[in-house]
């Protein structure tokens, strides 16, 4: 195998930031699932535990997706050298990614607009009231806030297919031995580079290069 199929590994904090983002994800839609389909009581304290571990967890997931937008601004990430035009399946992951890239904005600013609009046991404390944040533009009338459930709930069972997506394509990839994608992403592991030595196939780790993200 040549170089052009291996990609070298993404900035560190990329990585990072990717991981704890995918962890707080699934902690958001489990504890989002019991508040609303498994707990009982409006202001029981089981549904209120599980709906404030829901919308902090959905809360740090925008911080972090902003903190990646950052990065990807700052830091290109690294793409194998390939020649010609670009495959379906590279048009079809940018799509998923920047697809991923707004639910995960999205999902979080609806959830936002919801609790400050209902009050009760659905506040969240700390969390100013998004109509400040618009500084008097909007209103979260009842109108708004069942406008911005049914987003809320439409594009988090969307994720949720999304992300099965991802990681089916993910594993898929790691299957190709020509294909680094998966490797590069683990955290704490560096990315595969398979050269050829005497005729056979030998992995070997590629080395990070300064300002790769």
């Amino acid at each position: 195998m040549n170089d052009a199929g291996v990609m070298k590994r993404p900035n560190a904090g990329s990585v990072t930031l990717h991981w704890l983002g995918a962890a707080l994800i699934f902690l958001a839609l489990l504890a989002g699932l019991f508040a609303v389909y498994y707990s009982s009581g409006c202001c029981a304290a089981n549904r209120r535990i599980a709906f404030l571990l829901h919308a902090y967890a959905g809360l740090a997931v925008l911080g972090i997706v902003m903190l990646r937008l950052m990065l990807r601004a700052r830091y290109a990430w690294p793409q194998a050298a390939q020649s010609g035009k670009a495959r379906f399946g590279d048009i079809a992951a940018k799509i998923s990614h920047g697809t991923l890239y707004g639910m995960m904005i999205l999902i979080p600013l609806t959830g936002w607009i919801m609790a400050s609009g209902m009050g009760c046991c659905w506040s969240v404390p700390g969390l100013p009231d998004v109509n400040v944040l618009s500084l008097g533009i909007s209103s979260t009338s009842a109108a708004d806030i069942g406008a911005a459930y049914r987003v809320h709930v439409v594009l988090a069972w969307l994720i949720v297919g999304l992300i099965a997506l991802h990681v089916t394509a993910a594993l898929f990839q790691h299957l190709n031995p020509k294909n680094n994608s998966l490797h590069r992403m683990l955290p704490g592991r560096m990315s595969r580079k398979t050269v050829k030595n005497g005729g056979r196939a030998a992995a070997m780790p590629a080395t990070d290069s300064k300002g790769d993200a």
